[in-house]
């Protein structure tokens, strides 16, 4: 596979020190990362899909049988911020969300626009590049250093 030397620059104390680190993202991880943040205005209602889930499949039927006071905590309740805690699925999700808007915050607003046309939005390159007045090669250099970004978010590169 071949390897792409790219450029990143991470932002450091309010915008003051930049440093400059190069990393290698095969192919692969660039079509990786592009999934997962393609994925990203999905993720708040997957992870409450996932909640119901465990809500409704996997408790146990006699687990609220007993009439808990109102300033008490029930089983139910208890058993559920357990169950919520522990799924791998959530921890994942909750994760990739964190993730993302590590990166959000990372970008200056030229980037966090192409984010949002690109991810959120959806628009194909060729639709942004003639949106922007950019050419795809440049706009391509764009997405690629906001990947990268993401790449060092997710700890995928060092």
């Amino acid at each position: 596979m071949t390897k792409i030397m790219l450029r990143h620059i991470i932002k450091q104390n309010n915008n003051q020190n930049k440093t400059q680190r190069m990393i290698m993202l095969s192919k692969a991880n660039i079509v990786l990362l592009d999934s997962i943040l393609s994925n990203y205005r999905h993720i708040p209602g997957r992870i409450a899909r996932r909640k119901l889930e465990i809500e409704t499949e996997h408790a146990p039927s006699d687990i609220n049988r007993q009439v808990a006071k109102t300033n008490q905590i029930n089983r139910r309740t208890e058993w559920l911020v357990t169950q919520f805690d522990s799924d791998i699925r959530i921890k994942s999700l909750e994760n990739q969300q964190k993730a993302v808007e590590n990166t959000l915050s990372t970008l200056d607003d030229d980037l966090k626009d192409l984010f949002y046309l690109h991810w959120v939005r959806g628009l194909s390159e060729d639709e942004i590049a003639d949106l922007r007045g950019i050419s795809k090669k440049s706009l391509n250099k764009k997405i690629v250093r906001i990947l990268e970004i993401f790449a060092f978010e997710m700890g995928i590169t060092s």
